[in-house]
């Protein structure tokens, strides 16, 4: 949701700019969070720091949430993704805070490290 037209407007505005700007492989979608509680819950954004910006690579599965969105910060968010600065949005726990034993814990914040950027054997038991 916004809270007025005129921070729809301006988010548009920024949306509409970038994708006019040239040679773009961004396709934008504008929505009302109240009609799209459903893709709200997919993409992972939370209510509470609408308005948002989602990034979805579908190739990958993966999305890059931009919380608390502001016209004026749109164009750098997508300019940090297009140089691999951004970190993909998961629910997740956060990792333990020591976990050097010979037995980890792995959330999904460090599943790719900690198991598939493994250089070793893992074994993994999911619960």
């Amino acid at each position: 949701n916004f809270n007025d037209a005129r921070e729809r407007d301006g988010i548009k505005s920024a949306m509409k700019d970038i994708a006019e700007a040239g040679d773009t492989k961004y396709r934008f979608v504008l929505g009302d969070s109240a009609e799209n509680e459903a893709a709200i819950k997919y993409f992972g954004v939370s209510p509470e720091l609408l308005p948002a910006v989602v990034l979805h690579e579908t190739e990958t599965d993966k999305k890059f949430i931009l919380h608390r969105a502001e016209p004026k910060g749109i164009a750098s968010w997508l300019a940090k993704y297009d140089v691999g600065s951004l970190d993909p949005s998961f629910r997740s726990e956060e990792p333990p805070k020591s976990n050097n034993g010979a037995v980890k814990v792995v959330v999904a914040k460090t599943f790719e490290k900690l198991v598939t950027g493994s250089k070793t054997d893992v074994l993994i038991e999911f619960y």
